[in-house]
């Protein structure tokens, strides 16, 4: 999997209680991230697009259960997807 990354100088992020906002000043296009896809998107740039590390990363911080391995998995595909890691 990918090493971490530092955070990224061409997005802005703008957050919300619920949500966040990220835009892309290179491509223009605007990404509608939910508070747990923006905690993996956080983890992931800490410690690398490891499930297993990002998991360890989000449990330390909440309620485990709340961190599956399989969210953390679809939320990484989605931020892949969407060329945010």
């Amino acid at each position: 999997m990918n090493g971490p990354s530092a955070p990224q100088p061409h997005l802005l992020e703008a957050v919300w209680e619920d949500g966040a906002a990220l835009y892309d000043r290179r491509s223009g296009d605007t990404h509608l991230l939910d508070t747990f896809t923006l905690a993996v998107l956080h983890a992931a740039r800490a410690v690398g697009a490891d499930p297993a590390a990002i998991h360890a990363r989000l449990a330390d911080s909440g309620n485990p259960q709340e961190y599956e391995l399989s969210r953390i998995e679809s939320a990484l595909d989605q931020l892949m997807a969407a060329h945010l890691l």
